[in-house]
């Protein structure tokens, strides 16, 4: 179970459960009396029930893979679900050289979201590397020029620097080692979130935003391993939170998680840490 039966967010929801139920009984019992012989009974069914409740929250909690919340007056929805088979404009990371070549030298692996990018949805990679080469706003962001391999990009962009292909959005995520290897420390994670909001912002026009867990794949940390998916979750709302970026009322915030990821994520802590 992702949680566990003590957990304090699902306590703290069961005691406002609680307060409601005793708001009403202590109602009813101005108007009507128990009587004497009954009371023992009456107080063991009214335990029996609380328990009952509270066990019934708890399985609830466990099965539910989908939060709706508000946050700045903004609609987000948490779910599991397929990035590619969703409305409106869809996150998808990328290395810092907004890298675009698959294969055993390339720093994109086919069973990445980005390699699925570019294997099933991009119909011309060359072209992709051409338009991104003049684009403008790309170019104001480069953060260094770096020799590489024979053929392989030298530009780094500013991570959170968004390239817009159609209803895709192609960002600079990860910085590369010198073996291909994606990684990131939690200070270029954070700043790369505040980025991609502000981005989100200068390209919005009224659209649904979908975003996956960043830093949950093959992403490595360093100087901290034992980063959670429940902290890069709640790091990607709290940054949310404290951005300008807002979307429109008829609009959602769609996170979108895996069906394996779902399971370790705790909604209930999230609702109690994010709803208005």
């Amino acid at each position: 179970m992702k949680i566990s039966l003590f957990d304090k967010s699902l306590k703290r929801k069961f005691y406002d459960v609680l307060s409601v139920i005793s708001l009403v009984i202590s109602f009813v019992l101005i108007f009507f009396d128990i009587p004497s012989k009954y009371k023992v009974i009456s107080g063991g069914v009214f335990v029996g029930l609380l328990i009952v409740i509270y066990i019934s929250m708890w399985i609830g909690a466990n099965r539910t893979k989908k939060l709706n919340i508000r946050i700045n007056s903004s609609n987000i929805e948490i779910r599991e679900g397929d990035l590619f088979k969703e409305d409106g404009l869809k996150v998808i990371a990328f290395d810092e050289y907004l890298d675009t070549e698959l294969g055993n030298r390339g720093a994109v692996t086919e069973h990445s979201i980005n390699g699925q990018y570019l294997k099933n949805v991009c119909e011309d990679i060359s072209a992709l590397d051409a338009r991104m080469d003049e684009n403008e706003h790309l170019n104001r962001h480069i953060y260094a020029v770096r020799p590489r391999e024979e053929g392989m990009k030298e530009k780094k962009f500013l991570l959170g620097t968004i390239h817009q292909e159609g209803d895709y959005l192609l960002m600079a995520f990860a910085r590369l080692d010198k073996y291909n290897r994606s990684f990131l420390n939690m200070k270029d994670y954070a700043r790369c979130l505040i980025r991609m909001w502000n981005e989100c912002d200068i390209i919005y026009q009224g659209e649904d935003i979908v975003i996956p867990l960043l830093g949950a794949g093959l992403t490595r940390f360093k100087n901290n391993d034992r980063i959670t998916e429940q902290e890069l979750l709640e790091l990607l709302l709290w940054t949310f939170r404290t951005c300008h970026f807002r979307i429109n009322s008829h609009a959602k915030l769609k996170i979108v998680l895996t069906k394996d990821t779902i399971k370790r994520i705790n909604l209930c802590a999230i609702e109690e840490q994010f709803a208005e």
